[in-house]
């Protein structure tokens, strides 16, 4: 009887590989964008999983103590970080988080997203899975990848690289204060301007209102905002961000 048997690195390749075909399907038939994320989510999973390995089997697993479910990506990483001194740079880390937002709606629930947004984020995750795979796996993903699907590939990381380069052009010509310029999150780069009410993503076109939170004067998404009630009586509230909540609850409400 044939078996399949799959290394922790080459379960990872071949998810790299499926990814990196489906994405060049997805050029002509869009619907392939969303399993070429979901394999290359999967595959980054598992290059994370395996540079674990080589430091010990035991810490793919979530309970070393029951080595039966492994890692998260998110153990994954602090892992990572925290015993084989290997640190994804925060950019790296959020961009992954959102992956996983995606990936899970891709499986879970329904999946609306325009074409640009899918090209540039995958265009971003495969630029991590190259850098991780040539820094920590001690080889260039081109090396693994057959040679005409990386010469695809390598025409959509371009494409997000060229996008990005234009928004700074832009950014010069309109005089954009970088500190007025935030990380999108739907493509994932940092082009995202809301100077005089702009609200737009310079490189994927992402349209979004941004509200300044009243505590620490820091700007983010309108849905990640929170009005909590300072003084119902004369219709007085604050507009806040998540993280300021909790202690302007306290702090009004502490005498009630």
């Amino acid at each position: 009887m044939s078996q399949i048997k799959l290394t922790l690195l080459d379960n990872a390749h071949s998810f790299i590989q499926e990814a990196l075909e489906k994405a060049v399907l997805a050029e002509k038939d869009e619907k392939q964008w969303k399993f070429a994320i979901f394999n290359l989510v999967q595959a980054i999973e598992l290059l994370l999983k395996e540079r674990l390995r080589q430091e010990h089997r035991i810490l793919i697993f979530k309970n070393i103590d029951n080595p039966q479910i492994t890692v998260s990506i998110e153990q994954a990483i602090a892992r990572l970080k925290n015993i084989a001194n290997v640190e994804l740079n925060q950019t790296d880390v959020e961009d992954l988080a959102k992956a996983i937002e995606w990936r899970n709606q891709i499986v879970h629930y329904e999946f609306d997203f325009k074409t640009v947004e899918l090209k540039l984020r995958f265009a971003k995750l495969l630029g991590l899975a190259a850098h991780f795979h040539d820094r920590f796996l001690g080889k260039p993903l081109d090396r693994i990848v057959s040679e005409g699907v990386w010469a695809e590939a390598v025409s959509i990381l371009e494409y997000g690289q060229e996008l990005f380069a234009r928004a700074e052009d832009k950014f010069l010509a309109k005089n954009i204060e970088p500190t007025l310029v935030m990380d999108c999150r739907r493509c994932g780069y940092h082009a995202f301007v809301y100077q005089d009410d702009e609200d737009v993503c310079y490189v994927c076109g992402n349209e979004e209102t941004v509200v300044e939170c009243e505590e620490c004067h820091e700007w983010f998404y309108e849905d990640e905002m929170e009005i909590i009630e300072t003084d119902p009586d004369r219709c007085l509230s604050v507009t806040l961000c998540k993280s300021c909540c909790d202690a302007a609850r306290d702090r009004y409400w502490d005498d009630d």
